[in-house]
């Protein structure tokens, strides 16, 4: 759970994540980063000595507490423990991407025209050299979506679809950097093949789509939906996961796009 900026595990309330914002780490734009790391040791189910390591990092473009609409990024990271040896590299990451308000059935009935998006992505990235990784670690990227709310209709969706369906999105994610803000590799770009969103989803479940690479990818719409320059009223933020292999490494981030005006 993220909840006021910090990490809370419910399943296990004496063991928590330690950590906060970041003052020394460079930030995005408008986006802070808060780190939190938690070691569960004997305690968790028994594990090996020193157990379990997570790290869980988290950006927001969270404005103070009077700001109710908002993003957060996160990607979580745990190491298990091997057989032999402490903390082996085994990792399980997740992604997260989820807007404050999240926009319920029925509230993109209104929803018209078409819109562009952009913001950033976040994540865990890992680079090859002659088939060998030898550099990881985290990534910060560019995302450009674009959604038709007028896209032709496939098929007749089925009653109670929580959307006016179908609503198309596509995009790209590049430029990705470390942390320091040193290009990865420009040749790098994950692109996210047309998908609708047809409303076969509830309110709360995130439509999946494909990279070009055959790699999964998801978002969903947060609020508010509110009108544009042109009187056009869509959502405000477009975000979501992804994936991606490149011939010399893989990615697995999250974005968050605003609408652009």
């Amino acid at each position: 759970m993220i909840d006021g900026g910090a990490v809370q595990d419910p399943t296990l309330p004496v063991i928590s994540f330690e950590g906060g914002l970041d003052e020394t780490a460079s930030t995005i734009d408008g986006w802070r980063r808060s780190s939190w790391t938690r070691t569960l040791g004997d305690l968790h189910g028994n594990s090996a000595p020193g157990g379990y390591r997570d790290e869980f990092v988290i950006f927001t473009d969270r404005d103070g507490a009077s700001d109710t609409d908002y993003m957060d990024l996160a990607y979580w990271i745990q190491y298990r423990p091997g057989d032999s040896a402490l903390f082996e590299n085994s990792p399980v990451i997740t992604t997260i991407s989820i807007g404050s308000t999240l926009l319920e059935p029925g509230v993109g009935a209104h929803a018209n025209g078409s819109a562009t998006y952009s913001g950033p992505a976040i994540g865990l990235y890992a680079k090859k050299e002659r088939g060998v990784y030898h550099e990881h670690g985290e990534f910060r990227a560019q995302a450009a979506l674009r959604a038709n709310f007028d896209a032709p209709q496939p098929v007749q969706p089925a009653d109670g679809a929580p959307w006016k369906p179908p609503i198309s999105v596509s995009g790209t994610i590049s430029d990705f950097k470390d942390a320091q803000g040193n290009v990865i590799d420009n040749s790098w770009k994950v692109t996210l093949q047309e998908q609708l969103f047809d409303g076969s989803k509830s309110g709360d479940e995130y439509q999946e789509g494909t990279t070009a690479g055959g790699k999964p990818y998801t978002f969903n719409f947060f609020g508010p939906a509110t009108a544009d320059v042109r009187g056009k009223v869509n959502p405000e933020y477009i975000g979501g996961s992804f994936s991606e292999s490149f011939n010399n490494g893989a990615v697995s981030g999250a974005f968050a796009a605003k609408r652009k005006p």
